[in-house]
C-alpha cells in the first residue's frame, strides 16, 4: 500500500509538471518583501541534518508572482539537496538589490555538473535523476522568462553549482 501511495504521488507530480510546462504563463504579480518571502519558502524543502542552509538576504520589495517564484526556489533548493554527497554539505540562498533589479542566488557545494549536463540543463525531458522526468528546470526557466528576468548557472564538477536569477524590481 505504501509503495502504491508513493507511486500515485509521483504520477501526480509528473502530471502537474507536464501541465505547468504546457500552460501559458500568466503571472499574478504582487509587491513582495523578499526577506519574509524567502524565509517562508525555505521550510518547504525538508533537509536532512547533514545539510545546512544559510541565508544572506537584503531587505527590499520586488514585484513578482509569489506562487511561481516559490516553485522556482523550491525546485532549485531541492536540486541542490539531491545533488549532495552522502556526507552532506551546505546550501546558500542570498538576495540583493542591484540597481533596478533583484538578484537571487542559490548556491551549493555538492557534486557539481559536467559541461555536457550544463549544456542540456534547461531542455525539456533532459534529466540525470533516476526518478526525474526533466521538466523542473525548463519550468524554472519559463517562469523567469515570463518575469522578464534571466537565469544563469555555473557549475564545477566536485565543487558545486550556483544558480543566479535576476528579476526586475518593478
Amino acid at each position: 500500500v505504501n509503495m502504491l501511495s508513493s507511486e500515485v504521488l509521483r504520477a501526480n507530480k509528473i502530471i502537474t509538471d507536464l501541465l505547468d510546462y504546457s500552460r501559458t504563463k500568466r503571472l499574478n504579480k504582487l509587491s513582495v518583501d523578499i526577506v519574509s518571502f524567502i524565509n517562508k519558502v525555505i521550510p518547504a524543502v525538508p533537509l536532512p541534518k547533514n545539510i545546512s542552509l544559510k541565508t544572506d538576504i537584503e531587505k527590499f520589495d520586488v514585484l513578482m508572482d509569489p506562487d511561481k517564484i516559490t516553485q522556482v526556489l523550491i525546485n532549485l533548493i531541492t536540486n541542490a539537496r539531491d545533488a549532495m554527497p552522502p556526507e552532506g554539505g551546505e546550501i546558500n540562498v542570498s538576495a540583493k538589490k542591484l540597481g533596478e533589479s533583484c538578484q537571487i542566488i542559490v548556491k551549493d557545494n555538492a557534486c557539481g555538473m559536467s559541461e555536457e549536463t550544463l549544456s542540456h540543463l534547461f531542455e525539456p525531458l533532459f534529466t540525470t535523476k533516476l526518478k526525474g522526468i526533466g521538466l523542473g528546470l525548463p519550468i524554472v526557466k519559463e517562469i523567469i522568462d515570463a518575469h522578464n528576468g534571466k537565469i544563469t548557472v555555473t557549475s564545477i564538477k566536485n565543487i558545486g553549482t550556483t544558480f543566479k536569477i535576476e528579476l526586475p524590481l518593478q
